[in-house]
């Protein structure tokens, strides 16, 4: 079927799409229009992308949202009962894609990085889906942006997208249906055909970062001189004067390139500096790199503290952990749902969803963790077995069994003794509903009941 619409493509859509301006050609006596390609780079094209990744704060920020992102575990779940249970199903195809092996050459944090990564920069990330016996899924093979366009190809049944890849996974260019790949992306401006590169959309502020940074990088590397031109002033220089001067003036420091910027013309007569160029002093140029930074970090909501920034204010009254809430709540939450969603929608079966967990990124000092463990445990109605929290802290299940299922706490109330100096402690005596819920956990699975004394 594809081979015969890449025949029907080059046969009558092509010719025809050069003789004309729109980038779609509708067919009145066929039941499909076809759209010309569309790469995923978005407006500004590669050039843009690639000079953008020179940035140090480009590579900050995309290297903190894909790392970050790779370092979270993924699980395949399927929903239990009607009370929102669910079990881990680790058997799926999917799951085993994510946590053990994508493919052939990949671990799942590289692949994991390459999905964070295609969406951080270009807005898309593509793979290829390769199944083996029985349909099942087995390799993801990630396509490079630049390697693919997405066309539309509707027919009375619906629309569906269609992969024009210049090297599939055997190095040969196919053209591959929607359910050959899976492309999760972000917010689309050509209606739902590919996402939209944060780069390319923050284009005018990426260029004044690109223009800060080389202004700054011609200043330096000319050895810190000012364009300008040195005017006469008074009685006239001889002219072996005027070129020994030119010669001073215009010789590049050793081990250092010449600047355009840094060459001075001499006239004439006693001699005044006048600059042509704008100093770092005028153009402000500290304050303007670092201006800069607090730009790019605003197209992905990154924290600036987190990339080291001068300008690293945080809001009023909100300390490191908070910021921190905020960090996976506004920033990394939105690429986690993209994910999730794509993932359920296209690879697995109603019943079942994807789940990335974020509670990962959840950190706190130990003695937060053990007083937290405290309340789940030793509360009037805990809710937290022994082995959950052992889970936590990423240490081995207890053999014990009541640290496989929840035990129901009895305040003690420390007394004195009989004459107040024995120092002993005495359980205080349990409430009517301590007594029903104690027997009931005594009473599990025993064929003799227990009764407690009055």
């Amino acid at each position: 079927m594809f081979d015969k619409l890449r025949q029907t493509f080059s046969e009558f859509v092509a010719p025809r799409q050069a003789n004309t301006s729109s980038n779609s050609i509708y067919r009145d006596d066929d039941d499909f229009w076809y759209a010309g390609p569309r790469g995923l780079a978005g407006a500004g094209g590669y050039p843009l992308l690639t000079q953008a990744q020179k940035l140090t704060s480009i590579n900050a920020c995309t290297r903190l949202l894909s790392f970050t992102g790779a370092m979270l575990p993924v699980t395949v779940k399927r929903e239990v009962g009607d009370d929102g249970g669910f079990a881990i199903d680790k058997t799926n195809d999917i799951h085993r894609i994510f946590t053990t092996e994508p493919n052939e050459y990949q671990s799942p944090f590289e692949f994991k990085l390459d999905v964070y990564g295609g969406l951080v920069v270009h807005g898309n990330h593509i793979s290829e889906v390769l199944r083996g016996r029985n349909f099942k899924v087995d390799q993801f093979w990630p396509i490079a942006n630049s390697d693919v366009s997405v066309e539309w190809f509707d027919r009375k049944s619906g629309r569906r997208r269609m992969y024009d890849v210049f090297a599939s996974h055997d190095g040969r260019p196919r053209v591959l249906a929607d359910d050959q790949v899976w492309h999760p992306r972000l917010q689309s401006l050509n209606g739902g055909l590919t996402g939209a590169s944060p780069i390319a959309l923050n284009a005018a502020g990426i260029n004044l970062a690109l223009g800060s940074t080389n202004y700054a990088n011609e200043f330096f590397n000319g050895g810190g001189k000012m364009a300008g031109f040195i005017a006469p002033d008074g009685d006239a220089l001889t002219l072996p004067q005027q070129e020994a001067l030119n010669k001073a003036l215009n010789r590049p420091d050793e081990g250092k390139s010449q600047s355009r910027h840094s060459t001075y013309k001499i006239f004439g007569r006693p001699l005044k500096f006048h600059q042509v160029s704008v100093g770092p002093e005028d153009a402000q140029l500290v304050l303007m790199l670092d201006w800069t930074i607090a730009d790019v970090a605003r197209i992905w909501g990154v924290p600036l503290w987190l990339l080291q920034s001068a300008l690293k204010e945080r809001a009023s009254g909100r300390s490191v952990e908070q910021e921190g809430i905020g960090f996976d709540t506004y920033t990394m939450a939105p690429f986690v749902t993209v994910i999730e969603s794509s993932a359920t929608r296209w690879l697995l079966p109603d019943g079942m969803y994807l789940d990335i967990e974020m509670n990962a990124l959840k950190r706190a000092d130990m003695k937060s963790v053990f007083e937290s463990f405290g309340l789940c445990s030793n509360a009037n109605r805990p809710w937290m077995k022994t082995n959950e929290m052992r889970r936590l802290l990423n240490m081995q299940p207890d053999d014990d069994p009541d640290s496989k299922r929840i035990v129901p706490a009895v305040n003690n109330t420390a007394t004195s003794g009989a004459g107040g100096g024995s120092g002993e402690t005495k359980p205080a005596k349990p409430s009517n509903g301590q007594r029903a819920q104690i027997l009931h956990e005594v009473n599990k699975g025993d064929d003799a009941p227990c009764a407690m004394p009055e």
